[in-house]
């Protein structure tokens, strides 16, 4: 029944009357199409089928939350993220004696500052997630404008590594989403 298959790109079958093995296994990707009728199973395309697939790192961030996932073939887990520190509250005019309109410029100078250095808190990160482990590839996640501010923060390496974005919320991205954007990414 096709509805008992897994939801992946491919599938190995194992077959064995004599066992009574009927043994479905997902694959990342497929090399090739075929069918391979023998006595003894082989496994050798499947595992590199497996091994190929690599390490996807995610970031998927706001202006306040970074959260970063390691999205394997098999697994989607949740790396130590980050809280940014935020602004302090309240609008450009802290009192109601200034005059709307006074201190604006440096209320949105502060912004446009935190906005830089949350920018550059992520790309140092997300640059040593990079650097401890062999990685295939940056999926970026999250607000468009929050991802434009993060570019050019990124080192140069990083940056190439970079394989696709997607609109994703921090706060309440769960692992089938996150595998979802890297699968469409």
């Amino acid at each position: 029944d096709a509805s008992d298959l897994p939801h992946a790109r491919g599938a190995a079958l194992f077959v064995a009357e004599a066992l009574d093995l009927f043994l479905v296994v997902p694959l990342p990707r497929v090399s090739r199409t075929r069918a391979l009728v023998a006595d003894r199973p082989r496994v050798a395309e499947a595992l590199a089928a497996v091994e190929d697939s690599g390490r996807l790192v995610t970031a998927v961030l706001d202006r306040r939350h970074a959260r970063f996932f390691e999205v394997t073939a098999y697994q989607v887990r949740e790396l130590p993220g980050l809280l940014l520190p935020g602004g302090r509250g309240g609008r450009y005019h802290p009192d109601s004696e200034d005059a709307p309109g006074m201190g604006e410029r440096s209320f949105h100078g502060r912004r446009q500052e935190e906005r830089h250095r949350g920018s550059v808190e992520i790309a140092r990160h997300l640059a040593q997630l990079v650097a401890d482990a062999p990685c295939d590839g940056v999926v970026l996640g999250g607000h468009a404008k929050t991802l434009a501010a993060l570019r050019p923060h990124l080192p140069e390496d990083l940056a190439a590594r970079v394989v696709g974005t997607a609109h994703l919320n921090p706060t309440s991205a769960t692992p089938a989403e996150i595998r979802a954007a890297v699968e469409s990414a």
